[in-house]
């Protein structure tokens, strides 16, 4: 039916509008970069509260954009389970002490 296609093509129109709003910046320690990437990445949490629920969703989230010695970083932290994986604002407080200088 009519109303049927119309349900269909909103589902469609939402999913490309989630899609869109897809992260592709990464992080690999750079100081110049650091404020803006974490500024990014803040912006993005706030737009998709429903995606990061738990703080440790959102430092994971934070982590997966990291590369180069940034990743290094954080794997080891991640590897340890510091407690910095488990506080949004911790591990973004520590994340500045180290790479914003």
């Amino acid at each position: 039916s009519e109303s049927k296609k119309r349900t269909r093509k909103r589902k469609r129109t939402k999913k490309k509008r989630m899609r869109s709003t897809k992260r592709k910046t990464s992080f690999s320690g750079e100081a110049a970069f650091c404020s803006g990437f974490l500024l990014q990445c803040s912006l993005y949490l706030e737009m998709q509260p429903h995606l990061f629920v738990t703080e440790r969703a959102k430092v994971s989230f934070i982590i997966s954009l990291l590369s180069g010695r940034a990743l290094q970083w954080a794997e080891a932290l991640w590897n340890a389970q510091s407690p910095w994986i488990h506080s949004l604002d911790g591990f973004v407080k520590h994340f500045r002490e180290v790479f914003d200088f």
